[in-house]
């Protein structure tokens, strides 16, 4: 009797062993499948399940190399280049024979290089948003506009990027307000001598029909339409009026930077002033 007691417990034993394997397995399975399509929290999910069933150096070596992956994704997307890269160096160091390492040091290397080049990217769009700066500071407003006109138009998706791009869009913004501003300030002398200049109107009752002054949305088709943008995605959209009365209409392209929430920022493409009553267009910056 005591030898088919102590049978059974041997056979319920090697069950449970043969059970926990079997979950162990499924569960690292299903990581793996998850790292290769980069879905990481997935895949912590189920490094997590399978440590459960049983605690392994390969698994806590997968969980911790998946784990710094993750990271290094979440910093790179933040705009921490040097960070992002610092963190995937720490997996391609990693000495390990497991399934996970195998998958995620590609990835690494990978973000590595993207990292790197992003870093000389932000690096000379700081360069160019300052030498805009400095040539604001000097007068040279022409070189500044087109310098930080191509700032703005930037399509970067990280952080520190995205504001040096709202920081141009403002210096844009800042810069049309004052040439509106200089144009609109004649001086005395020079306002006499148009007075005099005037040439006195006929007293003839019989006018003329003077057309209707375009509204904000004409004024908005005539810039799509004189910019080639009628089956573009690019938007244009009215800003304000200046002080001469012409409207100024903004050329922009919406830049997604998270397609789960769909937030992102504008990339300036250029400003325009459109003339409510002749209808003419004109870079707002010259």
């Amino acid at each position: 009797m005591k030898k088919v007691i102590f049978l059974l417990m041997i056979a319920t034993v090697f069950f449970i062993v043969g059970c926990t394997s079997k979950e162990y397995k499924l569960n690292m399975d299903l990581a793996l499948e998850a790292l290769e399509d980069k879905r990481y929290e997935d895949a912590l999910s189920s490094f997590d399940k399978a440590i459960q069933e049983k605690e392994t150096k390969e698994v806590k070596q997968s969980i911790k190399a998946t784990e710094r992956m993750a990271k290094s994704i979440s910093l790179y997307k933040k705009g921490e280049f040097e960070e992002a890269v610092s963190k995937s160096q720490l997996i391609l160091d990693t000495k390990s024979e497991a399934a996970a390492l195998k998958t995620l040091k590609p990835q690494a290397k990978s973000l590595i290089a993207k990292a790197k080049k992003s870093e000389k990217e932000l690096q000379k769009l700081k360069e160019d948003l300052e030498s805009g700066k400095k040539l604001l500071r000097n007068g040279q407003h022409e070189e500044a506009y087109e310098l930080l006109k191509k700032v703005a138009k930037n399509k970067v998706k990280h952080g520190k990027g995205k504001k040096m791009v709202e920081a141009a869009n403002q210096l844009l913004m800042d810069e049309i307000e004052y040439e509106n501003q200089k144009e609109s300030i004649v001086p005395v002398e020079k306002k006499e001598e148009i007075v005099q200049k005037q040439p006195e109107k006929p007293k003839d009752p019989v006018t003329s029909v003077q057309e209707k002054p375009i509204t904000q949305k004409d004024a908005e088709n005539l810039v799509r339409k004189h910019l080639n943008l009628l089956d573009s995605e690019i938007k244009v959209r009215f800003d304000h009026m200046n002080e001469k009365g012409d409207y100024i209409i903004h050329v922009y392209e919406y830049v997604i930077d998270d397609p789960a929430t769909q937030q992102g920022h504008t990339a300036t493409w250029g400003w325009y002033g459109v003339n409510p009553k002749t209808k003419e267009i004109y870079d707002a910056f010259k």
